[in-house]
């Protein structure tokens, strides 16, 4: 079955910056007229992933820089090329675009656009310094979020644990970000809230902020889209095992072995200008395998280079030059540009997928996430503790990893009120520098606060929950792969239960007005996690989108199917940051600083 709305985020996106830059309208003129694109660092990132620099050379763009660094440079004014801006609102975006315009006057002309509503303050400032009437036009480009995946946004902000430090401005840029979404997505939201979150409840507070400050910008917006979102916003401790937990797709694994930074990744030893884009809108055979399970895509990877080697054969490339015909040429010198992408492609993804094969094997982590599912599908803490202290004592396991499973077992067994001061994973431990010690410590606690409620516990750990035990069913599975990717995480139990009405109004109360009338169905729904999301749970909006339609569905059956899919609410995640583990033992160790 196919995206019941393909591109999604990332069309909505490039929709809205192409009005920006002139692209089938006259906001700039003819969408071919030599642009220069002003940016600030967070616009820079953001229009990174959704345009190539030969797309935006497409649309006219001929130079493209930092708004403070124009703003500070001296030199020739440049008068063949028409300003385009793209700023985040700042009150240091606004004050660089104010000395551009009323002193450095570097360009012709300049058309704004803005990622957010802008203050009515802020746009007196701009006019006042527009004494020269240079800006020819204001265009509206309410995109205030990273798009990572069709189903993903992000806030680019360093994210905190909750409870353990002030998130004021963290709070402002999240809702910022989520505010932006709505207006992109053409819907009024409305909002429930993690209850025991002093942090998501900050959150939906500058969110409703922000939607009664400028009734008449969002309530249009919806007005035109039809229809309501429900914005459930929630913290990391609904949640604290799924990022500690192996990866194993590739997206996932990119991000936890390597490091995904705005869909770029720099294998160890790789040059800075040489960065891999692993895009799923610029990237084929990502797009096609970022969600494929280990296996899979090695296999996959094999297939792919085979391809292009029978490729190269066919179009002459890889023949002897002679003993290659006229119709060999012919067809090489057609395929050129066809073969050349092929082996970017096949170059870039063996290299990764070399890479990850080495962490692998070198980190036993077949070994160490065995273990890891059965702590979380089964109830054994005698038989799991037998095995964490037999890993502990090989050599070949790195130490985080240890730390990483002492986390998991302290989360699945000693992290309940009312448990020991002294546990057993504290004696493990007992060797390991004081910063490990303390690492488990904060995690006990933050684990503590968060599995004290009813709602979290069910989710990870009951019979209810979403990894209740399945050992007898996996033991008569041959494929390892299923064993080591079982778990769900936590935010499928939120998500249904959200969609079909069942969400517990105690939990999660609405903070936007009254609940709404019984049988209240979403348009859509944004799932916001304050305190950053896995790779692993973005996998999973992304596959509650696109179900598919049952295989052995008689015609009638597949089109109801697929006529009920599409008629269901899309699932979105917004996140503050995109997690690995060492990022989340990096928030514990210095969350209490």
């Amino acid at each position: 079955m196919e995206d019941k709305k393909p591109g999604m985020l990332y069309d909505a996106a490039r929709e809205a910056l192409d009005r920006l830059l002139g692209v089938g309208t006259n906001a700039t003129g003819d969408g071919l007229t030599m642009k220069a694109l002003l940016l600030d660092n967070q616009t820079l990132e953001m229009m990174t992933v959704l345009f190539s620099q030969t797309q935006l050379l497409e649309r006219g763009v001929f130079h493209v820089h930092t708004i403070a660094t124009a703003a500070a440079a001296t030199g020739a004014k440049i008068k063949f090329l028409k300003a385009v801006t793209w700023l985040r609102p700042t009150p240091e975006s606004l004050r660089s675009l104010a000395a551009e315009l009323s002193t450095v006057q570097r360009y012709p002309s300049y058309t704004l656009g803005f990622s957010h509503v802008v203050p009515t303050e802020g746009l007196h400032a701009l006019a006042m310094a527009d004494h020269s009437e240079l800006v020819k036009d204001v265009v509206e480009c309410f995109v205030d979020f990273v798009v990572i995946n069709r189903e993903l946004a992000l806030a680019p902000l360093p994210a905190r644990i909750p409870r353990l430090t002030n998130r004021d401005a963290e709070a402002t840029r999240i809702a910022s970000a989520v505010s932006s979404l709505c207006l992109t997505l053409r819907r009024r939201g409305r909002i429930r809230v993690q209850n025991t979150s002093a942090d998501a409840r900050k959150v939906a507070a500058e969110l409703l902020g922000m939607f009664g400050s400028e009734p008449d910008v969002f309530d249009a917006t919806s007005r035109v889209g039809g229809g309501e979102a429900l914005i459930l916003i929630v913290d990391r401790s609904i949640d604290p095992v799924a990022p500690l937990l192996t990866p194993w797709t590739y997206q996932s694994m990119l991000h936890e072995h390597i490091g995904v930074v705005a869909n770029t990744v720099t294998l160890p030893g790789q040059k800075p200008e040489d960065v891999y884009v692993m895009s799923p809108f610029q990237d084929s055979f990502f797009s096609k395998n970022m969600f494929s399970n280990w296996g899979d895509l090695c296999v996959n990877v094999r297939n792919f280079v085979e391809e292009y080697r029978d490729a190269m054969q066919g179009t002459g490339t890889g023949k002897d030059r002679s003993t290659a015909s006229l119709e060999d040429l012919r067809n090489a010198v057609a395929n050129f540009g066809q073969n050349k992408l092929m082996s970017a492609l096949a170059v870039k993804h063996v290299g990764a997928v070399t890479h990850l094969s080495d962490v692998v094997r070198s980190r036993k982590l077949f070994d160490i996430s065995n273990l890891e599912q059965d702590m979380l599908a089964d109830s054994n803490p005698a038989d799991q503790m037998q095995r964490l202290t037999t890993l502990a004592a090989d050599p070949a396991i790195e130490r985080r990893d240890i730390l990483r499973l002492c986390m998991i077992y302290a989360a699945r067994y000693e992290s309940k009120p009312g448990a020991a001061a002294t546990t057993r994973t504290d004696e493990l431990l007992v060797s390991s520098p004081p910063a490990d010690r303390d690492t488990l410590v904060k995690y006990r606690d933050y684990c503590r606060v968060g599995l004290s409620q009813p709602f979290t516990s069910a989710a990870l750990f009951q019979s209810t929950g979403v990894v209740s035990s399945v050992l007898s069913f996996m033991k008569g599975m041959p494929d390892v792969e299923n064993m080591l990717t079982h778990h769900e995480p936590a935010i499928k139990t939120y998500l249904t239960q959200a969609i079909n009405g069942k969400l517990s109004s105690e939990h999660f109360p609405f903070v936007s007005g009254p609940a709404p009338p019984a049988g209240w169905r979403p348009k859509d729904v944004i799932l916001v996690m304050t305190c950053g999301a896995t790779y692993d749970e973005a996998m999973f909006v992304s596959r509650f989108n696109n179900s598919a339609t049952p295989a052995n569905a008689t015609v009638g059956a597949a089109a109801a199917a697929q006529a009920a899919a599409a008629d269901a609410p899309q699932c979105y995640l917004c996140a503050s940051e995109m997690l690995s583990s060492r990022s989340f033992m990096d928030l514990l160790k210095g969350g209490a600083n």
